[in-house]
């Protein structure tokens, strides 16, 4: 399968999407498949996240914000399990798709080809598509991929031995520092998100199931940092809902010890409720 996608991305103009709202591991894999192969152009519905901001920022990549599938003859779907997390530009693809995802469960239809791997970070298959194809790792692409790892797998506390071979490869590749690497993904709060996480735990509901503690709130922005805060505060099931008109969009993170897959659990919501969800075992979204 890999030699297939790599036979299409050396092919013709390609457009490679992520979801909305994209963070390290979706934009720096995206950014790596840009450098590696030819005529491709990274898109985006509605932007990228703060981190991603900085990777951007570091790296020079350029992301097009809702770009017109029809100007491209290939597309390529990155690090997104669900058409819904394109937003408007799903319904605007005409074409047979080819998905590269690591998500629990995914929902698409019209895949062209469809590689999916569950590993904890999308950033590992990529590396893996480089390898494949002998391509050596630039610093700039090295400083993508182990900034979408070390997110995606929450400071490796959902890594595996796989995900931290890859990880030390690329290191000793690129001669990036550990330094290096936290500088791009450390993120200090501004005032606005001080708030939200305050206003979180103001709001905060609570219950327990056996001998676990899940956690509950709802507040207008942040939602992904406010359910990271409260596992911290001891929970260890966070799930914060934030409502904008009609979108609704909720987030849920768990502890390694619970014995629930979040994504799935997200997927069979989505599917029920006509909506899209799913993601990893301890954090998924709605």
């Amino acid at each position: 399968m890999l030699d297939k996608i790599i036979h299409e991305l050396k092919n013709g103009k390609k457009l490679v999407l992520v979801h909305s709202n994209a963070d390290s591991d979706a934009v720096g894999s995206a950014y790596a498949l840009a450098q590696t192969f030819p005529n491709v152009t990274i898109g985006v519905h509605e932007g990228v996240n703060k981190s991603s901001k900085k990777l951007i920022n570091k790296t020079g990549a350029e992301v097009v914000v809702n770009p017109n599938p029809d100007d491209y003859e290939k597309i390529f779907v990155v690090d997104t399990s669900t058409p819904s997390l394109l937003g408007n530009l799903a319904k605007d693809i005409r074409k047979p798709i080819i998905i590269i995802d690591h998500h629990a469960k995914t929902s698409w239809e019209n895949a062209k080809l469809y590689y999916h791997d569950e590993k904890p970070s999308c950033a590992e298959i990529i590396y893996e598509i480089l390898k494949k194809a002998n391509f050596k790792i630039n610093k700039s692409i090295g400083l993508a991929l182990l900034s979408g790892i070390i997110t995606d797998t929450g400071r490796f506390r959902r890594a595996n031995i796989g995900t931290l071979k890859i990880f030390t490869s690329i290191m000793e590749e690129t001669k990036i520092t550990m330094d290096e690497i936290l500088s791009m993904v450390e993120e200090k709060p501004d005032k606005s998100e001080k708030i939200a996480l305050l206003k979180a735990g103001q709001r905060l509901k609570y219950e327990t199931v056996n001998e676990y503690v899940l956690a509950y709130s709802m507040i207008g922005a942040f939602e992904g940092s406010a359910s990271s805060a409260l596992l911290s505060l001891g929970a260890d099931v966070a799930v914060v809902g934030r409502q904008k008109n009609s979108e609704f969009v909720v987030i849920a993170k768990s502890k390694n010890n619970v014995p629930v897959h979040l994504g799935r659990m997200m997927d069979e919501i989505g599917r029920e409720t006509n909506t899209g969800g799913g993601g990893h075992k301890g954090a998924a979204g709605l």
